[in-house]
């Protein structure tokens, strides 16, 4: 990480800052741009941030659309739709091309369904949570547990380049984990909030997070129905059960059925996903595959992971043989199993949605720009697997 004491002008950030003061303003062309003043422990910089892709793609033709990620994908969906007709009106473009990231992938899945594609030529969706998250089931359902391997694992990551003292601890943990401290330990916490478990979920987890649409569409079956019946009560909550039954079922559920038909009317659509990461250590999915925010096996679409720091045995053979190699040269991903095998890129050490370097740049510029349907085996420098350098921001093919 550098300090902000290290930047020159026109240097490009690429990293987590406070931001003390951000304004949205606009150019004299109308277009809409953030300037930001940023700070860190040595001092402040102003900056403006056109959003890195939109500042190589065109800033002319790209178009911002914020979701209210507290909601349904569907209602979401409604907004989209306006603003892709204005996009088109203003253009005179009869299609556009779409760039759903994070809980963007929700609302782009609820725009086809209930939309259509004739308006799409091309869908990217990066790092999203178009099939779900794992751990909002977890907790909808009080499956709260703690893993020791998890827990060192998590803060080894989070500590990486971190003060000296913090990878201490960071060792501290390991030697506590295998002298068999640690385990007791954590059965101890996890025992304590288990038993405060139905004052949690009284005082928070229900009348907060569980009255949020957005959130409903991240629980996957049969975690929705069993979250439900815990959760929510089918007077008090009708309104708002309808509304997440209309996406769970017509949307989540069917997302397969949904991307394949838009792929069959010519529509090109990508799927990139992250791993090699944990997320928050908590539940029975925290050696989940991640970029360090969303499941791996959710953000691809379904590829078959092997739990963090382990891999495929020798004798394990690829899922689906369907003529080609879907598995990642170090044996963690097999590919064949996500709905579009041929069309999803896996991105090693990459962070949730991080495509700031010019290498990442290029990649999603590549596909953008293609008026051909791509797939993993069309270019030698964008194979299925790919290797992030988090110190020179380089993304290569992974040996």
């Amino acid at each position: 990480m550098r300090y902000i004491s290290d930047f020159k002008e026109n240097d490009r950030i690429i990293d987590h800052y406070l931001c003390k003061q951000k304004q949205t303003l606009k150019t004299r062309t109308g277009k809409t741009y953030l300037s930001l003043r940023l700070q860190d422990k040595t001092g402040q910089i102003d900056s403006v941030s056109h959003g890195g892709f939109a500042r190589r793609y065109g800033t002319d033709v790209s178009y911002q659309f914020v979701i209210d990620w507290r909601e349904s994908g569907i209602v979401e969906a409604k907004r989209l739709n306006t603003f892709i007709e204005k996009v088109k009106a203003e253009t005179g473009s009869k299609t556009v091309k779409v760039m759903a990231v994070s809980m963007g992938g929700g609302v782009i899945m609820g725009y086809l369904a209930k939309y259509g594609h004739k308006s799409l030529s091309t869908v990217i969706l990066m790092h999203t949570v178009f099939q779900g998250l794992p751990v909002v089931g977890d907790l909808f359902n009080q499956r709260l547990t703690f893993d020791a391997k998890a827990i060192q694992m998590y803060l080894k990551q989070s500590m990486a380049g971190s003060e000296p003292w913090l990878s201490i601890v960071t060792l501290l943990l390991g030697a506590l984990r295998a002298a068999g401290i640690l385990d007791p330990v954590l059965n101890g916490v996890e025992a304590l909030v288990n038993y405060l478990n139905p004052e949690l979920f009284q005082e928070f987890m229900g009348p907060i997070f569980a009255q949020l649409p957005g959130f409903w569409g991240l629980v996957s079956s049969p975690d929705y129905e069993a979250a439900k019946a815990l959760l929510l009560d089918p007077v008090t909550h009708k309104g708002l059960i309808a509304k997440i039954d209309d996406y769970h079922y017509n949307v989540f559920n069917k997302t397969p059925q949904i991307l394949k038909a838009a792929m069959k009317d010519g529509v090109r659509c990508y799927v990139l996903s992250g791993y090699n990461q944990i997320a928050i250590p908590v539940g029975p999915n925290a050696l989940n595959h991640t970029d360090d925010g969303l499941a791996t096996e959710r953000t691809s679409g379904g590829a078959t992971c092997m739990p963090l720091g382990e891999h495929f045995p020798a004798n394990y053979k690829q899922a689906v043989q369907d003529g080609h190699n879907h598995i990642d040269p170090d044996r963690m991903i097999d590919a064949s199993t996500c709905i579009l095998p041929e069309q999803t890129w896996f991105q090693k050490d990459l962070g949730h949605a991080s495509f700031f370097s010019d290498e990442c740049l290029d990649f999603l510029l590549w596909l953008a720009n293609s008026d051909q349907l791509l797939n993993v085996r069309s270019s030698a420098k964008y194979p299925q697997f790919m290797a992030y350098n988090r110190v020179t921001g380089a993304l290569a093919p992974l040996k």
